[in-house]
């Protein structure tokens, strides 16, 4: 024999454990009973593990569309605005209107509170302030209205917003038939140094605003009541008025005709004036374009066209050929020369 020791031969087991066992399950029911028990609540587990996953994914999700939320909430709340207003620009989805423009003020607040807010005019409700309480302490669709037209004029959003900032509604309002003043501080100016002497009732400025027939346009409107005539707004030759109307000696002079509503409104004015006393005639009503052009002629022939145009107005320009103004005196008799417009 060598000096080498033999190797011994390994013995290898192999465990086998009881739930793996099928014999021994089948000889012990309850076991294999408790096996299959711990399986399913593995599976459980691992079902929910997923679940985790899954909430996780979901708050994940919920936190990326609440940071910014919360955040605009706080810069709304910065600008000054209450909680129940925050809520109702987040339902009309202004937030990032307002944020951008930074927009505020208590009125606008109160407004979206109170559910009263006109979002179309945004900007203007910033103008009422205690600073501008003097002038403006509330907004309604006169406002609305008139701001609309100052856009159509040609003004300028942040232009309409300072002139209501600092005029009263009725020193704002002859804008509308003044040309375009693209110094509109000129004119708040004027307005402000002559508060003293100017009301509802008087106005009167330094300066010049108005140049007639300086930029004419037809009459958008012909067919309403609301029409606007003037040095500006023009009719054609063709308008006639569709239901005019003769009116009565009782109330004109002779030959004089209105359109319908503004006769029927003339009769009840009349009669209400000679319930205490006072007659009132019409001396001069409608006027037909041909009829505006022979008076307007007279009128630069006797004193020139420029007092022409101050005391009287070309044809297609005069309110008369609306059937909806008249001239009115103490007297029935025909004023042969016509004055007015």
């Amino acid at each position: 024999m060598t000096d080498q020791k033999k190797k011994k031969k390994r013995r290898r087991y192999r465990l086998v454990l009881p739930s793996q066992n099928t014999a021994w399950l089948k000889e012990h029911p309850e076991e294999a009973e408790k096996i299959r028990n711990r399986k399913k609540r593995r599976s459980h587990r691992h079902l929910s593990w997923k679940a985790w996953v899954i909430f996780a994914t979901a708050a994940a999700i919920a936190l990326a569309i609440l940071i910014p939320r919360i955040a605009d909430d706080s810069k709304l709340k910065g600008l000054g605005y209450s909680k129940p207003a925050i809520s109702a620009i987040r339902k009309d989805k202004l937030v990032k209107t307002i944020l951008d423009n930074g927009w505020y003020s208590e009125y606008l607040d109160q407004s979206f509170k109170d559910g009263t807010v006109n979002t179309d005019y945004l900007q203007l409700y910033t103008t009422v302030t205690s600073a501008h309480s003097d002038v403006i302490t509330a907004l309604d669709n006169r406002d609305f209205l008139l701001y609309g037209r100052l856009l159509d004029k040609g003004y300028t959003v942040s232009q309409a917003v300072r002139i209501f900032g600092s005029l009263h509604f009725w020193e704002i309002t002859p804008l509308l038939v003044f040309d375009y003043q693209a110094d509109d501080q000129r004119y708040i100016d004027d307005c402000v140094s002559h508060r003293d002497v100017n009301s509802t009732s008087h106005f009167e400025l330094s300066g010049s605003y108005y140049t007639y027939y300086g930029d004419t346009k037809p009459v958008e409107n012909p067919s309403e009541i609301s029409m606007l005539v003037n040095k500006t707004y023009y009719l054609d030759a063709s308008y006639i008025p569709a239901d005019i109307t003769d009116l009565s000696s009782y109330y004109a002079a002779s030959g004089r005709q209105l359109a319908g509503v503004a006769a029927s409104a003339l009769q009840s004015w009349c009669e209400a004036g000679r319930t205490v006393g006072v007659t009132f005639y019409a001396a001069s009503a409608y006027r037909s374009y041909e009829s505006q052009e022979t008076l307007y002629k007279n009128y630069v022939t006797s004193m020139g066209q420029t007092a022409a145009d101050a005391a009287s107005a070309r044809a297609g320009f005069s309110e008369h050929q609306t059937g909806f103004t008249v001239d009115v005196a103490a007297t029935n008799e025909d004023d042969k020369e016509e004055p007015f417009g």
